[in-house]
């Protein structure tokens, strides 16, 4: 990556200061926009498999991971505050994470399992449970 662009991020800090962090929603192909801790995913025919590039991250109680249906959504802080210096040059993202990842299909509210490992958020999600075909109600005639 080019080290200008550690200057733009610098950049757009100040200017999501003034303008909001809103502004530059629309720019995200040009790469002006932090979208958040970048995210593989695997699936099969029944979990999903999300790996969350989390570094830096110094407790991972500050990390909030939500799940619903089709969304899991990651919020926190990564901190590289390096004591005595100034930063020159800044490709890695650190401060407020927030990202929605869309899932391939609904999943339960509840992971089977995650966990943080060597800067990686491993998250396995089920697949939710295809619910049964729509059943007719007995509609119960009170007057009679």
């Amino acid at each position: 990556m080019n080290p200008s662009w550690g200057k733009g991020n610098e950049w757009k800090k100040y200017a999501d200061q003034v303008l909001g962090k809103d502004f530059f929603e629309d720019f995200k192909e040009f790469g002006l926009a932090n979208q958040g801790p970048l995210v593989n995913i695997y699936e099969n025919k029944e979990e999903i498999y999300c790996l969350i590039n989390l570094p830096g991250v110094k407790n991972i109680e500050d990390v909030n991971l939500y799940v619903h249906y089709r969304t899991l959504k990651v919020t926190g802080n990564i901190d590289f505050s390096i004591k005595k210096f100034t930063c020159v040059t800044e490709e890695i993202v650190s401060g407020p994470i927030e990202r929605e990842i869309p899932l391939p299909y609904s999943v339960e509210d509840r992971p089977l399992d995650a966990g943080y490992y060597r800067g990686l958020l491993y998250v396995r999600l089920q697949r939710l449970k295809q619910e049964k075909e729509n059943q007719k109600v007995k509609i119960y005639d009170y007057f009679e």
